[in-house]
């Protein structure tokens, strides 16, 4: 439990004043947390079992920079860029699909892999790049607060009745 407060205190420290700061300095920090987020996401898709450290290395491989690649460029279309939606869409599908189908030799595996890929890409970068438009309204800083007090008091909320109730 102290190593928790401790990682929640250091936390923090750093994402308090950089969220205060806005601009640049969110979109590297969210960045920052699509990366992570997506090297989670791929130690899942790889699963366990025979060949599950090379599917692991291939989905990171893929999903790190293709998703912090979604994310900004979903987080430019935002901003009013001129790039189409249906590009990055395309872009995701694409990638998501053909790297496992080509590199798994198993098709029912490759066939799971890639849906779990393109599910990564979309629910992790598109959903975080919303953050970036929200935090640039006037009362955006106190919207974003307010998102991250209730998803870490969520949090909080289920690992206590976890500890407490759980098997």
């Amino acid at each position: 439990m102290r190593n928790r407060i401790i990682a929640a205190a250091v936390g923090l420290a750093i994402v308090l004043p950089i969220l205060r700061a806005g601009g640049a300095w969110v979109i590297a920090l969210v960045a920052f947390v699509v990366g992570v987020g997506m090297d989670e996401w791929a130690g899942m898709v790889a699963g366990e079992g025979p060949g599950s450290a090379a599917r692991g290395r291939r989905a990171r491989i893929l999903l790190i920079p293709a998703g912090v690649g979604a994310f900004l460029w979903a987080s430019v279309a935002a901003a009013g860029s001129p790039v189409p939606p249906e590009a990055l869409l395309l872009l995701i599908v694409g990638l998501g699909f053909l790297v496992p189908m080509f590199a798994e030799p198993d098709v029912k595996r490759a066939g799971d892999e890639a849906v779990k890929n393109v599910a990564g890409l979309i629910y992790i970068p598109l959903l975080l790049a919303t953050l970036i438009p929200i935090r640039a309204r006037e009362d955006g800083l106190w919207m974003v607060a307010f998102l991250l007090a209730a998803t870490w008091l969520g949090d909080t909320g289920a690992y206590f009745a976890g500890r407490f109730f759980g098997r």
